[in-house]
């Protein structure tokens, strides 16, 4: 009985995994500089708000902070780190991630920069999840307009602390492509095509070689110092199989990102 619950458990878990969202918020785009866009996000338990540095030219943070004290560090919080972006920069950005951890309490943001001017003062700042307390992101804003002085950043933060969410690791380069993973080749009574067959044009190929699904012989005349086209004649058998073969011989399947969560929960509960 008592595997059955943590079965059950299990199953929740991964659900509540899958139904996670990644909610985006630009930094330092837009006609104002000074935005964080939106400022004002509403977001679940165990969502991601994920900062993208695309703001081009810009240095900015993302540092939490509460109402009452704005554009000063909350004790506990997290911070950024400040993010440099290039003039004509146009990516891959780095990424900031925080997961909502407490989703009934306002969790407050803004940038430290100083330089040319504060820049909380000047607007950039933010809420997740305002509600209805009557404290808004507006409020927040004209506060820190109105200081005399920019508050001393201190307590110093770091990265991956926080209040109510948490960032998951110092901020990162987004958009890295994949290395593509070879492809299998078919034939069909005799007549055969392959997606990584190769000609004699290319300069990898001029030697005979072999791969793993097919064997080939060239042959190639000349005549009068004129070379003819090599003619490709190859016997090849269907090798089928269901996960990708890498170029290291070894072999993956790929899940999507909620089974992944949804099969790891699963697994850790089955193993109790």
């Amino acid at each position: 009985m008592r595997n059955i619950v943590k079965l059950i458990n299990g199953f929740l878990l991964g659900a509540h995994l899958c139904l996670s969202a990644t909610i985006k918020v630009e930094v330092g785009v837009g006609e104002n500089p000074l935005t964080f866009s939106p400022d004002n996000v509403v977001a679940a338990e165990g969502d991601i708000i994920q900062f993208v540095f695309d703001g081009s030219p810009g240095q900015h943070s993302v540092v939490q902070s509460d109402f009452e004290n704005p554009c000063q560090p909350l004790d506990g919080g997290f911070n950024s780190g400040f993010v440099d972006v290039a003039a004509g920069f146009s990516g891959p950005f780095q990424v900031y991630e925080l997961q909502v951890k407490n989703a009934s309490a306002p969790i407050w943001f803004y940038c430290a920069q100083i330089t040319p001017e504060p820049h909380c003062p000047g607007g950039m700042s933010g809420v997740i999840n305002q509600g209805s307390g009557g404290n808004t992101i507006d409020d927040y804003q004209i506060a820190a307009r109105n200081l005399e002085s920019f508050p001393a950043q201190t307590p110093s933060l770091g990265p991956t602390g926080g209040v109510g969410a948490v960032g998951l690791a110092a901020p990162t380069v987004s958009g890295a492509v994949p290395p593509p993973s070879s492809t299998s080749s078919t034939s069909t009574s005799g007549s055969s095509t392959s997606s990584t067959s190769s000609t004699s044009s290319q300069s990898t190929s001029s030697t005979s070689g072999t791969t793993s699904s097919s064997s080939s012989s060239t042959t190639t005349s000349s005549s009068s110092g004129t070379n003819t086209v090599p003619t490709l004649t190859s016997t090849q058998t269907t090798s089928t199989h269901s996960p990708t073969q890498t170029s290291a011989g070894r072999k993956s399947v790929s899940y999507p990102n909620g089974q992944t969560l949804l099969v790891i929960g699963i697994l850790a509960v089955v193993s109790f």
